[in-house]
Order: structure tokens, then sequence, then C-alpha cells
């Protein structure tokens, strides 16, 4: 996940907002079409209702960007043969499992870009470092990212830590330590 934190060279904006991208949006799952949804209609009046069809191996279909598990896959598969599920009722649980799993990520993701955009707004009114001084002072930590540890940017722009108003208080008062004095007027 990358964002544009403070730190990332660019001009702060006043707003403190966090875009997110579509590469930080978890996927949304789409169930799959199996050909035996269905095989399990109910049976017609007087007819008994016939005993399903549990298959000796399950074959699962996943969305595009998720994998199975082969570990999780023969435990899932042990206990939908235990409960003697067919094919399709068993696809039904799988694609339930990856949609539980895709608004947990989502709710990650949301939550880190939260918390990535309330650190900033905190930068941008702390009374120390921010307001108007905060482009004078984000260019003290920008000296020292540029001169000590160049590939640290791209490290705090992939986890949003470009934001956290400790690390930029920091690199501010470094980049200050090793400025070179001025005459105060």
């Amino acid at each position: 996940m990358t964002t544009e934190t403070l730190l990332s060279g660019q001009a702060p904006t006043s707003t403190g907002e966090q875009q997110v991208t579509d590469a930080q949006a978890a996927p949304a799952v789409e169930p799959v079409e199996n050909e035996a949804q269905g095989a399990d209609a109910p049976a017609a009046e007087g007819q008994k209702e016939a005993e399903p069809v549990v298959p000796e191996t399950y074959e699962f279909q996943l969305p595009e960007g998720f994998e199975l598990n082969q570990e999780v896959s023969a435990e899932f598969q042990a206990f939908a043969k235990d409960l003697k599920l067919p094919q399709d009722k068993a696809q039904q649980a799988v694609d339930f499992a990856v949609k539980l799993q895709q608004q947990t990520l989502q709710a990650q993701v949301d939550a880190h870009v939260k918390q990535v955009a309330d650190w900033r707004a905190e930068v941008e009114a702390d009374k120390e470092i921010g307001g108007k001084a905060l482009p004078e002072n984000l260019s003290y930590a920008a000296k020292v990212l540029d001169e000590y540890a160049p590939d640290l940017r791209a490290v705090l722009d992939q986890t949003g830590m470009g934001n956290h108003p400790v690390l930029v208080k920091a690199l501010i008062r470094i980049g200050k330590a090793i400025s070179e004095d001025r005459l105060v007027g």
C-alpha cells in the first residue's frame, strides 16, 4: 500500500485527507457460479428427496487474487464430508468465507487509511511544527532523508509512517540540528 505522506517530498495540503487508491481497496467478491448449483432443488410432491451427492474430493473456485491454502482446504474438505455437503453447498461456504475475508481486509485497510489521515491532521495542526511553518519545517525533515536515508522515504510512504507525528517531529529536529546556523535579525 503506497500513499503520499508528509515526508514524501510533496507540498502539504491543508485538508489533511488521504487519497485511497484502487490498489489499497480489497477486491470485491463475486460468488462463483457452479454448475452443480440447483441440483438440490426441492423434490416434487410425492417424490422422496434424493441423498446429496458427496464428492470424493471437492474442487473450489476462488476469485482472482485468492490462493487456496492446501492445509486449510484439506481440513475443510474433511469437515464438508462429515456434514455430507454436496459440491455446490461446499462452494457456497467457501464463497462466504472469501466474502468475510475480503470484508476483514477492507476494514483493516480503512482503519489504516484513517490512522494515517489522523496522523497527518495532527502534524498539520501541531503548534510547534504545523500551521504556516509546516512547509519550512518539512524542508528540514527532507534534508535529513535526502542526505542520510534516501531509501527511507519510499518505506515511509508505503507504510504511512511518513505522517506519524513523533517521526515527523524527530526528523524536523534532526534537520534543524544539522542545518547551518543562521543570523537572527
